[in-house]
């Protein structure tokens, strides 16, 4: 697991990583006799994710590795992918204050809005 995010409600939580895999977990699952937690939800990428964090008011998820995209959870794809050239983005966060601004950070040191 390389990013870890809660969703807007407090009641889900979101991983991505190595594997091109975003998860979205229950926060109090229900398990029977102590079973396997599975994921609520499960999105394939086309590459390894470093990071996610989840909108503040929106059902949408923003990730990055090699860029950054934005997921909404009803889709496979994402709805929007943003590149500039960097080698990996390690992080990305959505603003709380200007709710359609992105922040992020990648490999050469740069940091995009």
């Amino acid at each position: 697991v390389k990013g870890v995010a809660w969703s807007h409600d407090g009641e889900h939580v979101w991983t991505c990583g190595d594997d091109k895999l975003i998860k979205m977990w229950d926060r109090e699952p229900e398990t029977e006799d102590g079973g396997e937690v599975a994921p609520v939800q499960t999105i394939l990428g086309q590459y390894a994710f470093l990071g996610i964090d989840h909108h503040w008011k929106e059902p949408l998820v923003a990730s990055c590795g090699v860029d950054v995209q934005i997921w909404d959870p009803q889709r496979s794809d994402p709805v929007h992918t943003l590149t500039w050239g960097s080698e990996s983005v390690s992080c990305v966060r959505f603003n709380p204050a200007e709710r359609q601004l992105i922040a992020s950070t990648a490999s050469d040191r740069s940091v995009v809005l």
